[in-house]
């Protein structure tokens, strides 16, 4: 092999090396932008997952309220005939309570429908 042939062989290894390790470079960051997407993507999930359970958390919650309203709902036409001389409670005291009650609890649906019930009647 003369000189030449080695020179230009020699030169072609160079470039062929270069030309790696531009697509190693290009390779690394490709890498690190798909991490970076993959690591914001987890962090979306983890959000989506908190969010999930929050809302599970409120609705427990309201379905709790209503329980509790409905409960005493029931309850408090019985606890009324208690505190009324005649025995017997009006519609009045007992939408009064229950407005009340929705209210405290955080009902506010039930609550408005017990106003708008307690305004036409009035």
């Amino acid at each position: 092999m003369n000189r030449e042939t080695v020179n230009t062989r020699l030169a072609r290894l160079e470039q062929q090396q270069r030309d790696m390790e531009k697509e190693l470079a290009r390779l690394r960051a490709l890498a690190l932008s798909a991490q970076g997407k993959v690591d914001h993507m987890g962090g979306y999930i983890k959000k989506m997952d908190r969010n999930i359970s929050e809302n599970e958390g409120r609705q427990k919650a309201m379905k709790v309220k209503y329980l509790i309203f409905d409960l005493v709902k029931l309850a408090l036409p019985l606890i009324a005939t208690q505190f009324l001389p005649d025995g017997a409670p009006s519609n009045e005291i007992v939408t009064s309570l229950l407005y009340i009650l929705a209210t405290v609890l955080g009902v506010d649906s039930v609550a408005k429908t017990i106003n708008a019930i307690r305004s036409d009647s009035e």
